[in-house]
Formats: structure tokens, C-alpha cells, sequence
């Protein structure tokens, strides 16, 4: 297991420790399964997925999004998850999920590969407090 940081000011990065951003594109580019599972999304996070899975080329990718339960999805966001998740079926990589039956505010990560685990990344919460780091573990 491996702690990670975000990069953002006034936080800075102990030297010699990954950041969240490269656990994700380190071990996505590893895997041939994703599951991810947010409570939000915006286009550009929309936008940087395809891409990646455009770039490593997966052969399945699920997106769950789970907080439109009662505030609802921006039009914009809803077109864009609908418009890939069209794509994504058709190609045969995967589908984009939408929770309504109840409100899921978590981040969950999961990474596979031939049909093992490779790592996941899960933010630390303690309390009502989210931490700044994230941890990641590294199965193989």
C-alpha cells in the first residue's frame, strides 16, 4: 500500500512519492479492466477517460456516478456521459452507469488485469474529514 499526494498549492509533493494523478495513469496504463465509481463528473474528466482508454486501449471501462440523485446532472455533462456511453458500448469497452436509487459520494478506482487485481485507489476519509492523501494498492 502506498500513500499518495495531490499536487495542489500550498501542498507540495515529498520528494520520491507519486502523485494521485500518476498512480491512475501508472497502473490504467497497466490494466486491461477499470471500474471506476465517483459521486460527480465534469466533461473534462469525461473527456481525459476517453482519451485514455483511446491511448490503452482497455477492454472494459465502467462508470458508475452516483450524486444526481437529487440535485440532478448538468445538461452538458448528461449529453457528454451519454454520448460516450453510446460509444463505448458499440466498441465493445464498456458503459457508463448513473445511480439514482441512492446518493454515493465515494471515489473508488478499481484496476484489473487478465481478470486480477493490479491496484485500486481509494481517498482516505476520517470522520467527515477528507484527507488530502490517497492510498493506493499495488497487488502485483
Amino acid at each position: 500500500m502506498t500513500l499518495l499526494y495531490s499536487d495542489i498549492p500550498p501542498l507540495k509533493v515529498p520528494s520520491g512519492q507519486e502523485t494521485i494523478n500518476a498512480c491512475f495513469h501508472r497502473l490504467f496504463s497497466q490494466s486491461d479492466e477499470i471500474s471506476i465509481a465517483v459521486g460527480y463528473i465534469s466533461r473534462n474528466a469525461l473527456d481525459e477517460l476517453d482519451s485514455l482508454i483511446e491511448q490503452y486501449k482497455p477492454k472494459r471501462v465502467v462508470l458508475t456516478m452516483g450524486m444526481y440523485y437529487i440535485e440532478g446532472m448538468p445538461e452538458s455533462s448528461y449529453h457528454k456521459a451519454k454520448a460516450l456511453n453510446k460509444k463505448w458500448v458499440q466498441s465493445g469497452r464498456g458503459e457508463i452507469r448513473v445511480v439514482r436509487s441512492m446518493k454515493y459520494h465515494g471515489k473508488l478506482y478499481l484496476f484489473s488485469k487478465d481478470g486480477l487485481p493490479v491496484g485500486a485507489i481509494d481517498p482516505l476519509i476520517s470522520g467527515s474529514l477528507v484527507r488530502m492523501q490517497t492510498i493506493c494498492v499495488n497487488t502485483r
